[in-house]
């Protein structure tokens, strides 16, 4: 914790070798901001909550098997991968947009990946391999982040936005069996 009691930086919490754990992984930011500054690793699920602001991801989070959970109050800034070996992705921004830097990935091993946002997602790439992949946006819309991965692989994929999916200069970069789109403008 910070000095104003705010804001959880994973790197202050450990050494400087980042958080391991063969169990469960637990971080919760109550009041504040939660930025993951040195990688976060462990066998089963990992929880990263920030109740009711931003969470950054600028480290890799890997999980070897269990679910990877990133929710924030307001905005995702993913900046490094998410991964795990068979469980489930889920990223949500209650009140805000996530974004994804270029080159940043969530890898699920098979599992499925739900992200949610309220306003604007930016994506890098999302793999399910066999899984599934889902996409809903409240009040904007799904961009690319403009990089060369392919945005969506995974055997489905279901888009929900109030606004468009992916631009005419830069579409969204699929791999995938079946997709379902439900979008308020052009895809």
């Amino acid at each position: 914790v910070q000095n104003d009691g705010t804001s959880i930086v994973v790197a202050d919490l450990v050494t400087a070798t980042g958080l391991s754990s063969t169990g469960v992984v637990v971080v919760r930011a109550l009041g504040g901001a939660l930025t993951v500054a040195e990688a976060v690793n462990g066998v089963g699920n990992i929880l990263l909550l920030s109740n009711s602001a931003n969470v950054g991801l600028n480290a890799n989070v890997s999980s070897g098997g269990g679910h990877v959970s990133v929710l924030a109050g307001t905005s995702v800034s993913q900046n490094a991968n998410i991964q795990t070996d068979g469980g489930t992705v889920d990223v949500n921004a209650l009140n805000g947009a996530i974004t994804m830097s270029n080159g940043a990935q969530s890898i699920s091993g098979n599992g499925n990946i739900r992200y949610h946002a309220s306003s604007n997602m930016i994506l890098g790439g999302l793999n399910a391999s066999v899984g599934s992949i889902s996409l809903v946006v409240e009040n904007g819309s799904i961009s690319d982040a403009d990089g060369a991965l392919a945005n969506l692989i995974a055997s489905a994929v279901r888009i929900e936005t109030a606004g468009g999916v992916g631009a005419q200069t830069d579409a969204i970069e699929t791999a995938l069996g079946v997709i379902a789109i439900d979008a308020g403008s052009d895809v």
